[in-house]
């Protein structure tokens, strides 16, 4: 019986190593299988968000090439914009408005009795010297109107320091003058103190041989004694020198 038991004992443990050998191996074969199944997820997950990740890469490519297109196509609306717009002109808007000619005042506005009065006293300044205050006074007695005379004053042109000239040397060819009584007698005439003192500067005259003359013409009409005549050619103007020298040219 011992025997038996002892056989029947082996056969048990040899039955139940052989259990505990194939429960080991399935348990290796189901532990095989869910670590290939978690890596075929794995697996399987993996191109999926690969997938998503180059969609998503895509779509931000596509965003940029976008907007990249967005702004390339603005710049050119821009550069146009400049294109329209040459360096150193200035806009339409700041240009200023071209100023309209002045009215060109009719060539000549001169009334009928002003025409006439001009061509007046260009007649008489043919004929004679005048002062501009001595020729208006001849167009009003003529019966021209002070304005229409002042017009032709204005507008004759005429050098008046000449015309003055001109009077004085007219004065001395039919006269004796002293210079004092020559400036004197211009201005009487209307011509100004400046113009009668040109004249006496400019008209060359000898005023001693002046003072000759004029003691000449009195002793032609009466008698003086020399210092009669000296006298009276001082107060005609000359100097005492000038009067000494016109006496004794008439034998004093």
């Amino acid at each position: 019986m011992a025997y038996f038991d002892n056989k029947v004992g082996m056969s048990v443990k040899k039955e139940l190593r052989a259990m505990a050998g194939l429960m080991a191996a399935v348990l290796l074969a189901f532990l095989a299988g869910c670590s290939g199944a978690s890596g075929t997820d794995t697996a399987s997950s993996g191109p999926a968000n690969a997938d998503t990740n180059a969609a998503s890469a895509g779509a931000g490519q596509a965003s940029n090439d976008s907007a990249a297109t967005e702004t390339a196509t603005e710049e050119p609306a821009g550069e146009t914009q400049t294109a329209e717009e040459p360096a150193g002109e200035k806009p339409a808007g700041n240009v200023p408005a071209q100023e309209e000619p002045a009215a060109e005042e009719p060539a000549d506005a001169a009334t009928t009795g002003e025409k006439n009065a001009l061509a007046s006293a260009k007649m008489y300044l043919n004929f004679a010297p005048f002062s501009a205050s001595g020729l208006k006074d001849q167009l009003e007695f003529e019966g021209y109107t002070p304005e229409e005379a002042q017009y032709a004053v204005d507008h004759i042109g005429a050098d008046w320091k000449e015309q003055t000239l001109k009077s004085a040397q007219n004065y001395l060819r039919f006269a004796p003058f002293s210079a004092s009584g020559l400036k004197d007698q211009l201005e009487f005439e209307g011509y100004t103190t400046e113009e009668a003192q040109y004249a006496v500067d400019h008209c060359g005259a000898d005023w001693n041989e002046q003072a000759a003359r004029s003691a000449e013409n009195y002793m032609a009409f009466m008698s003086f004694s020399k210092a009669e005549l000296i006298n009276q050619l001082v107060f005609e103007g000359y100097t005492r020198e000038q009067a000494e020298y016109g006496a004794n040219a008439v034998g004093y």
